[in-house]
């Protein structure tokens, strides 16, 4: 999931993953996963209750890491 960069801090991002939270809650998932790179989303999903459970380190050329979230739903 991602929000193009000028509709970014309107509110897309948590209302599509409060949905996918729904979504998901109704197909009785207990937990959420995402992984996302540490320049790209990690806030956001911290923000929005997971924590991070994985690191891969030195993902790319760059030197970025890849995390793994997760968050129980309830």
């Amino acid at each position: 999931m991602s929000v193009d960069p000028q509709w970014r801090s309107r509110g897309i991002g948590t209302s599509l993953l409060a949905e996918a939270e729904r979504q998901a809650i109704t197909r009785d998932c207990k937990h959420a996963y995402v992984d996302t790179m540490d320049y790209q989303a990690p806030r956001f999903y911290l923000s929005h209750g997971f924590t991070v459970v994985g690191k891969i380190a030195d993902w790319d050329s760059h030197g970025h890491s890849k995390l793994f979230l997760s968050k129980l739903l309830q």
